[in-house]
């Protein structure tokens, strides 16, 4: 229980000035009138502050209160949308929410699986030259050896390059078609 309210009365039932104290909640201070007092005490139950937060953006999910030893309802799971690198899971809530005995904070917790990314390099006609699906966000990008392509008795062809320029960092899925040019 915490103080509500105190009410000092003096003798002729005139109220009394009184002060609490900023270190203690449940302490207050008064001078005692010549005569004598009446002091009358209210109590409440404490109540506390459970705040509940993304522990990937340290936003607060919700807020609530709740009365000394009481259990404080988890608000729903979060969710959050994969970005580039990860896809996000709700794994658990850090924190007890029962029997709450003072102002208390529950992050919640995600666990993160990163996103796979396939880069696939095709020959002019479709052809798949090389084909990865293990790419992480950022990894370096392996481009495979310059491909042949064979000619007849008429002419020959050069590899002229992909129809894309590969980067040099995997950043999305992607596919390359190898170009020549007739020599």
């Amino acid at each position: 229980f915490v103080v509500d309210q105190v009410i000092v009365k003096d003798q002729d039932g005139n109220t009394v000035t009184v002060t609490a104290d900023p270190t203690n909640k449940n302490s207050f201070y008064y001078t005692q009138p010549s005569g004598g007092s009446t002091v009358e005490v209210t109590f409440k139950v404490a109540e506390y502050t459970v705040t509940f937060v993304d522990g990937l953006t340290g936003e607060i999910i919700s807020e609530i209160t709740v009365k000394h030893g009481e259990t404080a309802p988890l608000p729903e799971a979060p969710f959050h949308e994969a970005d580039k690198e990860y896809i996000y899971t709700f794994d658990r809530w850090d924190g007890d929410n029962t029997s709450i005995v003072s102002d208390t904070t529950i992050t919640a917790l995600y666990a993160k699986e990163a996103v796979l990314y396939t880069v696939i390099f095709k020959d002019y006609d479709g052809t798949v030259i090389s084909e990865r699906t293990d790419y992480t966000y950022g990894s370096i990008l392996n481009v495979p050896a310059d491909p042949f392509r064979r000619g007849n008795v008429f002419f020959s062809y050069a590899f002229a390059g992909w129809d894309q320029t590969p980067p040099q960092l995997v950043e999305d899925h992607m596919t390359f078609t190898a170009t020549y040019t007739e020599i």
